[in-house]
């Protein structure tokens, strides 16, 4: 899974020299996310984005890498603010 999380990791903004090959093309950058009382966490260890899916009227299903490449997948409150990535098939 971090292999795989390492390939779509940007190659440059992650902390602590955490970046990513980007062989993939996504250029996944650690953008962290703005919790519901509006503070921005984890900038530069952790980027976070939003999927389509939701799982109930507040709350979605969202990805995020890791800085160590791990790809997750999680279910947060809709109050959050995370990235969006509209991916063309």
């Amino acid at each position: 899974q971090a292999m795989a999380g390492n390939k779509i990791k940007s190659n440059s903004g992650w902390s602590d020299d955490y970046n990513g090959t980007n062989e993939s093309g996504f250029a996944g950058f650690p953008g962290g996310y703005r919790a519901e009382n509006g503070a921005f966490l984890k900038i530069g260890s952790v980027g976070t984005w939003w999927s389509s899916t939701e799982n109930k009227s507040v709350s979605a299903v969202d990805y995020y890498i890791s800085r160590s490449g791990g790809i997750n997948r999680s279910i947060s409150s809709k109050q959050l603010g995370e990235a969006v990535r509209c991916i063309r098939k």
